[in-house]
């Protein structure tokens, strides 16, 4: 890559950007990326691993801080609506952890370049009109929901987080059913994958805080019960959907940590936590009864309450 007159050499590693030299081959910097989509995790500058710099990302993957080895915060970093950046020099990558060209205000997002200033790409879309007609558009103007990590095609976020709710309660059901030693029902597993899909499609516009977190997990545990006591013609009692809430509150609280500071491509790493999370929900459930969330819970909370208004 030539800048300006200044020759820099850059080394991959698949898609990823590993290492920077100068024109003489010395190397600059090295960088270690997680094993999610445009992950970068650590830079380290120079030859040795003295001078490291950690890279910090939001829910869309843009860098928004960096800390030193010693854990001390070294940059803020903020964006406007299309990934207009409040710095313009420092660190490689910005905005849902693309290349950042300082000088000339673009981002590299491998199959062609996006000016951040007009919310346009400058090339013509690689794969044509298959996800768009427009063939200059970033996301289809909706980069709060959207992401394209390859410059050719358009990740839906709640479709990302969707799949893995799906996934995870599936699984949770699955694991969790067979630890308890229950009888497998297809109709129950359906209902603990419907209700993982609508909860995970729902995450990045409910689970962005504790509260909403735990809401969300919570109702969609709910749920889940009534629909299976429905369809196998059961009794869904007040103190059976308490556990439920509680659970799927904890099991909201837990993983709504993936839509707060988790980039949406990490599904590899994501979705084993999720799963841990399901085991541990249904752990819970099994053991915890209406007495226990009745004593514990709101005892707990009345005498609170009390000793305020005192």
């Amino acid at each position: 890559m030539r800048l300006a007159g200044t020759i820099t050499g850059l080394t991959y590693d698949g898609v990823e950007l590993v290492a920077e030299y100068n024109s003489g081959g010395t190397l600059l910097r090295r960088y270690v990326h997680g094993p999610g989509v445009d992950e970068p995790l650590v830079w380290y500058e120079g030859t040795t691993t003295t001078n490291k710099t950690w890279l910090y990302q939001d829910q869309l993957g843009s860098v928004i801080g960096t800390a030193n080895s010693a854990g001390t915060s070294t940059a803020i970093h903020s964006y406007g609506p299309y990934g207009e950046p409040n710095i313009a020099t420092g660190i490689r990558f910005r905005y849902t952890g693309q290349q950042f060209i300082g000088s000339l205000n673009l981002y590299y997002y491998k199959a062609r370049f996006y000016s951040p200033a007009l919310g346009r790409f400058l090339q013509t879309d690689p794969i044509g009109t298959a996800d768009d007609l427009n063939l200059y558009a970033y996301v289809g103007n909706n980069p709060i929901n959207f992401s394209d990590p390859t410059g050719t095609f358009v990740w839906f976020v709640p479709v990302v987080t969707g799949a893995m709710g799906a996934i995870a309660g599936g699984v949770g059901y699955t694991v969790g059913n067979a630890i308890v030693g229950g009888d497998f029902s297809w109709s129950d597993f359906g209902v603990a994958v419907g209700v993982g899909t609508i909860a995970g499609a729902a995450a990045p516009f409910t689970a962005t805080t504790i509260s909403g977190a735990i809401g969300t997990g919570g109702i969609a545990n709910v749920a889940q019960g009534w629909v299976s006591s429905s369809i196998n013609d059961t009794t869904y009692s007040i103190s059976r959907a308490g556990v439920d809430f509680l659970s799927g509150g904890l099991s909201g609280a837990l993983g709504g940590a993936f839509t707060r500071g988790v980039g949406y491509g990490r599904i590899g790493t994501a979705l084993p936590d999720m799963v841990d999370v399901s085991n541990a929900v249904r752990d819970l459930s099994v053991n915890v009864t209406a007495a226990t969330i009745s004593r514990n819970v709101f005892g707990s909370t009345a005498a609170t309450v009390g000793s305020a208004l005192k």
